[in-house]
């Protein structure tokens, strides 16, 4: 099943029934189709065939446009695809995929690993429960959880719910503490104007060397690009959250919209640019806060 079947799309980029009488030829039998009803199929995205913007390139960028995913079940979780986007295979060192639980779907039970966990809701709500304790996450809710902390999350909500989910392996560090789960939500985070984006920190990883992670959400208005082209020893997943914007990635200039996520690998140069008419918002994730070992 396509991961984003959960999600309507514009009637834009609905498939309309024809009101001609239509013939299919299968070896000389002709049938008619013409009152078929074609009025719930849909495109995922327009001339999807001809020209899909998927772009891979091993070892140093990948780009999954929101229509071309695809969802499968997931042990542990019911009602539930899961669209797996970044994982090792790719050389990450982390792991991103998007949830799409349906109403009354959720996890079957606490989910419990040896990971952080990071949690946004994109779309819909959900009900979490971490270490005995509930909470009611909204759109860009979001939570952090440290490794082996139990969670539960459930969807009762009447219509589907769409969760991002970040997991990877925490890094102790002599002199710091492990930190406490965080639980929040976008519109309640303060933010802070660089040259060319507006940044909301999910994580206070600035403030806190007990984070090894960060996860922000960054503002680009209309025309308004990064100042330099950036290479460095982090790596990246971005996911749109609203706007359009392009991305310069190793040479090549994407245009992503609503949905969309890409990888950098470390190292590989990469800008962006917000386009018109709304600002471009993507969640950001990155490893800090750590020396590189040999």
């Amino acid at each position: 099943m396509p991961f984003n079947s959960c999600r309507p799309l514009s009637a834009s980029l609905r498939m309309r029934a024809c009101s001609a009488r239509v013939f299919y030829s299968n070896g000389g039998n002709n049938m008619d189709v013409s009152n078929l009803n074609l009025s719930n199929r849909q495109i995922e995205e327009e001339h999807h065939l001809a020209n899909a913007r998927a772009f891979l390139e091993p070892g140093k960028a990948c780009l999954m446009p929101y229509a071309v995913r695809v969802g499968k079940k997931i042990p542990g979780w019911k009602k539930t695809l899961a669209a797996h986007m970044i994982t090792p295979r790719l050389g990450a060192e982390f792991l991103e995929c998007e949830l799409c639980i349906a109403p009354g779907g959720g996890a079957e039970g606490a989910v419990v690993n040896s990971y952080e966990n990071f949690m946004f809701v994109v779309a819909g709500s959900i009900e979490v429960k971490i270490l005995g304790r509930r909470y009611a996450l909204e759109q860009e809710g979001f939570f952090w959880t440290p490794p082996g902390a139990d969670f539960e999350v459930g969807n009762k909500s009447g219509d589907d719910a769409r969760v991002l989910w970040v997991r990877k392996k925490y890094i102790e560090l002599n002199g710091y503490r492990v930190p406490r789960p965080v639980v929040g939500n976008v519109k309640n985070l303060d933010g802070v104007q660089s040259p060319a984006d507006y940044e909301q920190h999910c994580l206070p990883f600035d403030n806190d060397f007990g984070f090894d992670m960060a996860m922000n959400i960054c503002t680009y208005y209309p025309g308004v690009t990064m100042p330099r082209t950036e290479t460095h020893i982090c790596e990246h997943c971005n996911y749109v959250i609203s706007g359009r914007g392009f991305i310069w990635i190793n040479g090549i200039y994407h245009e992503v919209f609503p949905g969309d996520a890409w990888y950098v690998a470390p190292y590989t140069p990469h800008t962006a640019t917000g386009l018109a008419p709304a600002a471009l918002r993507y969640l950001l994730y990155k490893n800090i806060n750590r020396e590189f070992m040999l």
